[in-house]
């Protein structure tokens, strides 16, 4: 999280990981009336989410994926990361266990704890150690449960 005193502004970085995250960009982008693509940076995506005025602060959200396999890029996404969301939805359970061990190995370099780290999923089947969310009530599920989670988290870093 990007506290700005100043300026009264908080912008949380999300990593979002997984299958298909180009169509689950585009889904975010339409839910919220955004009519063009997510910003493109070769292999990089990025969108961001603006919630307006909470409570006097500025609140914006980044979301960040990489489509690239390269293993750099996946940490790059996820370096400061203040969330991550797995997509998971069609995934074997042999593929899902993969991940999730990869996961925690990428939040080991950068010193985090995988099991305290905020974490969310998008599975028709909840994922131990995840927060669900059923890829059939829409990204927009995900982006609420997400963005709720961590306003109470920096409630609480921030004493307000």
């Amino acid at each position: 999280m990007f506290v700005d005193h100043q300026g009264k502004a908080l912008t949380f970085k999300v990593t979002v990981r997984g299958e298909r995250v180009d169509a689950w960009f585009l889904s975010v982008a339409k839910a919220v009336g955004i009519t063009s693509a997510p910003d493109e940076a070769g292999e990089l995506l990025m969108l961001p989410l603006s919630l307006g005025d909470v409570k006097g602060w500025q609140v914006e959200f980044h979301f960040y994926a990489t489509t690239s396999s390269f293993p750099g890029a996946r940490l790059l996404t996820l370096k400061s990361a203040d969330a991550v969301v797995e997509l998971f939805d069609g995934v074997s359970a042999p593929a899902r266990a993969a991940r999730v061990a990869s996961l925690r190995q990428d939040l080991g370099t950068f010193g985090c704890d995988a099991e305290t780290f905020p974490r969310f999923a998008a599975s028709a089947e909840p994922v131990a150690g995840f927060d669900h969310s059923d890829p059939a009530e829409g990204p927009m599920a995900l982006v609420k449960k997400v963005s709720r989670r961590l306003l109470t988290d920096a409630r609480e870093q921030l004493g307000s």
